[in-house]
């Protein structure tokens, strides 16, 4: 049985969505070829099945073949535009959110531009009904502009005034595609719509469709129409409704190369009022900054960074910036170390803490290696951007090494000591294997070469000190007193968790189940009736993860953290 006669069968039985669900992918463009043909010689009616309550009711999975070749079928079908509109409405309606009705009005936009009849029928159409037929608005518009771009366009103008806001919305989304670049009256007319909508829209949605559209016509004609599209943006950027900063964001991540100086600057202190609620938008913001020239942009983005994590107590963190902090890492350079460095001179606890994270776990020194003579810094500002490295990096160990190691590079020879007492007594200290790190990575010529060697004789001396001192019994317990102080611990972290349960409004509302789990995972496989059951145990993996912590954090976490809390407070030198 060939195609044809599959969808003729197909169509008398009601069955026609489960027949071109089982044609494969490749193979719809010819199906669809088929069905407007044996529609347009009357042997099925395609469009009238569309709108038939069975689809409604029918099942999802047969929904997508359907869909897709109403869209590959529409624009060589002959109708009217009463029947191919509502085939569109019917189809839209069954798509629902889980399928963006997008794909079908785009196919009724093809079949639109085939004659500027079927253009002409359709806006009359929109004109008999407007409340019936408003998905309309759009598809028409772009369509009928390739017949008669002057007539579709005051159309656009004309419903952009339409009493309903979604009317509006679409008429101000066509209009920016379709207003002709090279007329000026014209586009004039469609800037001032779109200040009008910015400065007092009627929704949520009208102002930031209005700011694309103003972008579209950037897109469309190029940098030499930044003048006038430039006021409309500034203008919007002084507006803090989250959707109007999500457009602004995107516009800035997909045109910046169109943008003048003044649209950017307008643009990132817009962005830096964002909030941490507003996921989209801090989504388009992590875009934005990937694809950024992170070294030759270093300081705008450092300050946007600064602005944008400190600009309130909602502000976000920079670990809802994972692209950003992805290709910072892995930038070529010294970039990473620049950000981390700039951001730890400001003294902001914010600012630190980012800084913190973005340095990696992992034993490289990749982009932290960084010559800190560009900063100029005076020795006090060497001191204090050592001690804040100690205060938020430490357990980073070889990432702190590495900042600590351009710190003694940098500084003075007269101030090196106290630089030195400060590295040996609280990283070294913790770290003692780290000294091998700095021996390791320093050649004969470097700055810091003496200040290594002399660090290296106190770690050997303290080393010695204590192997002649030995072992402190309070710090060597045997494997007996460890076991019995997991169990006390174990115990009393139990009864603390009974306690908070039965005090718990959750403990009201949800029932307990108590897990068991194990190694393995045991199951019995019968292979027929009569057999005894087989036992078949699958290996189950575990994944552990351990870093090295700091000595004086079993040795002295009091004093340590006291140390540390010291080195966060502490303001920058005047």
């Amino acid at each position: 049985m060939n195609m044809r006669e599959r969808i003729l069968q197909a169509e008398a039985a009601g069955t026609l969505p489960e027949a071109l669900a089982a044609i494969p992918y490749d193979q719809l463009d010819s199906a669809a070829e088929v069905v407007a043909d044996l529609h347009n010689r009357g042997r099925i009616n395609f469009l009238a099945f569309c709108e038939s309550p069975s689809l409604a009711s029918g099942p999802d999975h047969s929904f997508f073949a359907l869909q897709e070749t109403f869209c590959r079928a529409l624009p060589r079908i002959d109708c009217s535009a009463e029947a191919a509109s509502n085939a569109c409405n019917a189809l839209s309606k069954k798509a629902g959110t889980e399928t963006p009705p997008f794909s079908i009005y785009s196919a009724l936009s093809e079949w639109i531009r085939q004659s500027p009849a079927r253009a002409d029928e359709t806006l009359a159409l929109i004109h008999r009904d407007i409340d019936a037929h408003a998905q309309l608005v759009n598809p028409v518009l772009l369509a009928g502009a390739t017949h008669d771009v002057v007539k579709y366009v005051e159309q656009a103008l004309a419903f952009s005034e339409h009493p309903e806001s979604n009317i509006r919305s679409n008429a101000v989304f066509a209009l920016g595609q379709i207003v002709p670049t090279d007329d000026k009256t014209l586009l004039n007319r469609a800037l001032d719509r779109f200040n009008d909508l910015i400065e007092d829209p009627g929704s949520d949605e009208e102002a930031p469709i209005a700011v694309d559209a103003a972008l579209h016509i950037l897109q469309r004609g190029g940098v030499q129409f930044v003048s006038a599209v430039e006021p409309l943006i500034v203008r919007a950027c002084k507006k803090t409704a989250p959707p109007i900063r999500r457009t602004l964001a995107y516009g800035l991540f997909n045109r910046r190369h169109l943008y003048s100086a003044a649209m950017i600057d307008a643009t990132l202190a817009a962005l830096q009022r964002t909030d941490k609620q507003d996921i989209h938008t801090i989504k388009a913001i992590d875009s934005m900054l990937y694809h950024w020239d992170l070294d030759v942009d270093r300081t705008r983005v450092l300050s946007f960074l600064v602005n944008f994590l400190t600009s309130s107590d909602e502000a976000p963190t920079i670990d809802s910036l994972s692209d950003f902090k992805h290709k910072l890492s892995n930038e070529k350079g010294c970039v990473l170390g620049w950000y981390a460095v700039s951001l730890l001179l400001t003294g902001d606890q914010r600012l630190s803490m980012a800084a913190s994270h973005l340095l990696p776990y992992n034993q490289t020194r990749d982009g932290l290696d960084i010559d800190l003579a560009a900063f100029s810094l005076s020795s006090p500002r060497i001191m204090f951007l050592a001690r804040k490295i100690l205060g938020y990096c430490l357990v980073k160990k070889e990432a702190t090494a590495a900042l600590l190691l351009s710190c003694l590079r940098a500084i003075p020879e007269p101030e090196r000591a106290q630089l030195e007492h400060l590295v040996f007594g609280y990283f070294l200290i913790n770290y003692l294997s780290a000294i091998e790190w700095f021996e390791g990575v320093i050649s004969s010529i470097d700055p810091a070469r003496q200040s290594i060697e002399r660090l290296s004789q106190h770690v050997a001396s303290y080393v010695n000190d204590l192997e002649r001192t030995g072992l402190c019994p309070a710090f060597a317990p045997s494997e007996r007193e460890r076991q019995i102080q997991g169990y006390r611990l174990a115990d009393s972290w139990r009864s603390l968790h009974k306690k908070a349960e039965q005090g718990s409004l959750l403990s009201i509302l949800a029932h307990k189940s108590t897990i068991l789990y194990g190694t393995a995972s045991i199951a019995y496989v019968y292979r027929d009736a009569s057999s005894d059951p087989e036992r078949q145990e699958i290996a189950m993996a575990s994944f552990e993860h351990s870093a090295e912590i700091p000595r004086l954090e079993a040795i002295d976490p009091v004093g340590l953290h006291h140390a540390l809390f010291r080195f966060r407070i502490e303001n920058p030198p005047t």
